[in-house]
């Protein structure tokens, strides 16, 4: 298992609250706001227009501080789904390593954004049991797993690959499939 549960739960919860509590308020400001513009566009008594910008000025703060809470709290939900992606493809693997360039092409991100992302995820405790490696090719490698590795010959082309015991892969050099086949 790749994912935190716990800290993906607790974060939705968290975000969850945050949700609820910004709505309101950033519906609330919107009509506000809304109201008091079109109010001070149709008003010309320059004491009541000064009183409207004051409320224009309300209008907004509310915006913004409330706005802001519900964004973080729609990326955190954001955040939660991209690592149980993560931990779906971690699980299929059968080599215990993978290239951030084939994966930034499965979330359709640039690979030096996605390293980022994927470093945020480890830091926030949402991905757990691997670590980045930083060689020519960087890549994820996934804890423990050179333990379960056994060496595979292809029946196709002859060539030795790693995969994990009593699973199937594909082979790296002909792309057919290879198999674990106990003795």
């Amino acid at each position: 298992m790749y994912l935190s549960k716990g800290k993906i739960i607790f974060s939705n919860i968290i975000s969850s609250v945050m949700l609820l509590i910004s709505c309101p308020f950033v519906f609330i400001g919107i009509v506000g706001f809304l109201m008091d513009f079109f109010k001070f566009l149709g008003e010309t008594d320059t004491g009541i227009k000064r009183e409207l910008r004051q409320s224009l000025g309300v209008a907004v703060g509310i915006l913004l501080f409330f706005g802001t809470i519900l964004i973080i709290s729609l990326k955190r939900f954001q955040l939660a789904g991209k690592a149980n992606k993560f931990n779906h493809i971690f699980e299929n693997d059968t080599d215990g390593v993978i290239l951030m360039s084939s994966v930034s092409v499965i979330f359709g991100i640039q690979e030096n954004k996605f390293i980022k992302l994927f470093d945020k995820m480890i830091k926030k405790g949402y991905i757990v049991n691997c670590y980045i490696e930083y060689n020519d090719t960087p890549r994820i490698i996934l804890a423990n797993q050179s333990e379960q590795l056994v060496a595979v010959k292809c029946p196709n082309c002859g060539a030795s690959n790693n995969i994990k015991a009593g699973q199937s892969g594909i082979c790296e050099y002909c792309h057919s499939e290879i198999q674990y086949i106990s003795k």
